[in-house]
C-alpha cells in the first residue's frame, strides 16, 4: 500500500514543485543579521529569520544597530534546497530502488529533524537546570558565609559603622544587595537597634520593598553624627537675638567654635523660648548658616571659630520672655 502511494505521488514533478515552494518560502521568510554601525555597538540577538513584509525589524538605540538580509545564508539555504530536491527528482525519475531510497529519505527526514530538536531541547533543559542548581548552591553558601560573618563581627546592638562593615563584608563575599538585605533581616529579626541612638534603629524585613541602598544612606548619616558628649565641644558664644518691636524674635547671631579634632557640618540649633515664669512656651529647630538665607549650611573646621547669623522667626512673645540656644546635632565631614 505504501509503495503504491509513493509510486503514484512521488514523481519528478512533485519534487520540482516542492523545490519551488521551499525556494519561495526562503525568500518570503529570509535569514537576517544584526550588526552595529560602530565598533562598540553590540546586539543581544545577532541573527535569525523574519517575514519579509514585517516592517518592525527590532532596531534599537535610535537605529544605531540595524538589520539586513543575510545574503550568504540565503544563497546557501537555496543551494541546499535545490540540490536536495534535484536529487529527489532524479531518484523519482529512475524508479525502483532509487525511488524507494527517496521515499525512505522523505520519511526519515522529519523524524530525524524532530529527534534533533528533541535532543537539543533535552540538553538545553538539562544545562539550565544544572546552572540553576549550581547557582542555588553558590547562593546558599554565600548566605551561610555571610550570616557567619555577621554573627561573628556585628553585635546584637551594633553601631552604624559596624553594620556598614557587615555590608562591606557581604559585598566582598560576592553577595547581591538583596541577599545582604534579607540576611540582615534574618539576623536581626526585623529590627536593627543602633546602640548609639538610645533604642532607636532601623526596621527591616525580608522582601519588604526597601533597598539596601536606602538603609546604607541612613547608616552613613547616623555614622557621621557627632555623639552627644562630643557636641559639648562645639560651643556658642557672643550670642544675641535679633528682635523686632521687642516681642518678635527674628533670629540669632553670634559665634561658634569647634574644639573637636575633625571638621563638622550640618549643625542643628534648638531655640527654646520661656515666659517670665520660666515656663517653656515654644521651641524651634533650625540649621546653622553664616548669614540669613545662606544657600548652604555652615561647615566648621577643627579648632575654628566663625560668626553666624540665622533666621528663626517667633511672633507674639509675652512680656519678660527669655530664650536659650543650644547645639543639638552635627555631623562629621567624611
Amino acid at each position: 500500500m505504501m509503495r503504491g502511494f509513493f509510486d503514484r505521488y512521488l514523481t519528478p514533478r512533485v519534487a520540482l514543485a516542492l523545490a519551488a515552494l521551499l525556494l519561495v518560502a526562503s525568500w518570503a521568510y529570509p535569514p537576517w543579521v544584526h550588526y552595529g554601525r560602530t565598533a562598540h555597538e553590540s546586539v543581544e540577538v545577532s541573527h535569525g529569520w523574519f517575514f519579509i513584509f514585517d516592517t518592525k525589524q527590532e532596531e534599537t538605540n535610535n537605529s544605531s544597530v540595524v538589520m539586513r538580509i543575510d545574503v550568504g545564508r540565503l544563497v546557501l539555504s537555496d543551494a541546499i534546497i535545490s540540490v536536495f530536491c534535484g536529487g529527489l527528482a532524479w531518484a523519482c525519475s529512475r524508479g525502483g530502488a532509487a525511488r524507494l531510497a527517496a521515499a525512505a529519505i522523505l520519511v526519515a527526514l522529519p523524524v530525524g529533524v524532530a529527534g534533533i530538536f528533541a535532543t537539543k531541547a533535552y540538553w538545553t533543559h538539562t544545562y539550565y537546570a544544572n546552572q540553576a542548581r549550581l547557582a542555588n548552591e553558590r547562593l546558599t553558601l554565600r548566605v551561610v558565609t555571610l550570616r557567619e560573618a555577621l554573627r561573628k563581627n556585628v553585635p546584637k546592638s551594633p553601631t552604624a559603622r559596624e553594620i556598614l562593615e557587615g555590608i562591606r563584608q557581604g559585598r566582598q563575599l560576592g553577595c547581591s544587595d538583596q541577599e545582604i538585605y534579607n540576611t540582615l533581616a534574618l539576623q536581626f529579626t526585623g529590627f536593627i537597634a543602633n546602640s548609639e541612638l538610645n533604642g532607636s534603629g532601623y526596621l527591616i524585613a525580608i522582601n519588604d520593598g526597601q533597598t539596601l541602598g536606602a538603609l546604607e544612606t541612613a547608616l552613613l548619616k547616623d555614622a557621621a553624627a557627632v555623639k552627644p558628649d562630643d557636641l559639648k565641644k562645639i560651643t556658642l558664644f557672643d550670642v544675641a537675638t535679633d528682635m523686632k518691636a521687642g516681642r518678635w524674635a527674628i533670629g540669632f547671631h553670634g559665634r561658634v567654635r569647634n574644639e573637636l579634632l575633625r571638621k563638622v557640618h550640618n549643625l542643628m540649633l534648638k531655640a527654646s523660648f520661656y515666659n517670665d515664669s520660666k515656663e517653656l512656651i515654644e521651641e524651634r529647630t533650625f540649621s546653622l548658616h553664616t548669614t540669613y538665607f545662606a544657600p548652604a549650611p555652615l561647615t566648621l573646621s577643627a579648632g575654628a571659630a566663625v560668626s553666624f547669623k540665622d533666621f528663626c522667626e517667633v511672633e507674639h512673645l509675652p512680656e519678660g520672655w527669655t530664650w536659650k540656644l543650644e547645639i543639638v546635632a552635627a555631623q562629621y565631614v567624611e
